[in-house]
């Protein structure tokens, strides 16, 4: 008898003292922070081609050389045409990208008619980005002259224009350089300017 109420005593403190076996679970440890830094960005990049399409050599100005008379109406044209890219980065701000341009003008203060200094936008016709759209052909003599005006999402876009100096009405020109036009070396400038909006 007292064997027996020792063998209870013992199992009943075995099964006392064995702890509970802990059920498979889960556990979400404290959340680890996360973190990065983009700049906003405000850039232009511009690429000049000495020709009708991005396939031209690139150069850093936009020489249109010696002008050549057309000997049966008398008027100058260049035999250059130049192509323009830009590329306008603003951390998806919308925006325009718009141009100055001086008019062409001697030392002596000789000017060459503004209507024959043409800049065409989108002369490539490239498809803009859905919302966006460009300027219109247009002298590109005078103030802050939109060449194009993003969609409102800002997005990145690599924007055309092509630059002549011509007499053709084909080329948009809107009057001509007569065989009149006083000798000497011209010069002038186009700026471009972006602008958040």
């Amino acid at each position: 008898m007292k064997k027996l109420i020792g063998s209870l005593l013992v199992g009943l403190l075995i099964w006392i003292c064995t702890p509970a076996i802990a059920v498979p679970g889960s556990y979400t440890a404290p959340a680890i922070q996360v973190s990065a830094e983009v700049d906003a960005i405000l850039q232009l990049t511009i690429t000049i081609y000495d020709g009708i399409n991005t396939s031209a050599p690139v150069v850093t100005s936009m020489n249109f050389g010696s002008l050549v008379l057309n000997q049966s109406n008398f008027t100058y044209a260049s035999s250059h045409e130049f192509t323009v890219t830009v590329t306008a980065l603003t951390s998806g701000r919308k925006y325009t990208v718009s141009q100055t341009g001086t008019q062409l003008t001697d030392s002596s203060g000789d000017k060459m008619p503004t209507g024959a200094q043409i800049v065409t936008p989108n002369a490539m016709t490239v498809t803009p980005d859905s919302g966006a759209h460009y300027g219109n052909q247009q002298t590109w003599v005078g103030n802050s002259l939109t060449v194009y005006t993003s969609n409102p999402t800002g997005q990145r876009d690599t924007i055309n224009a092509r630059y002549t100096l011509s007499s053709d009405s084909a080329l948009g020109s809107t009057t001509v350089i007569d065989a009149d036009q006083a000798g000497g070396n011209y010069s002038a400038t186009v700026t471009y300017t972006l602008t958040l909006n």
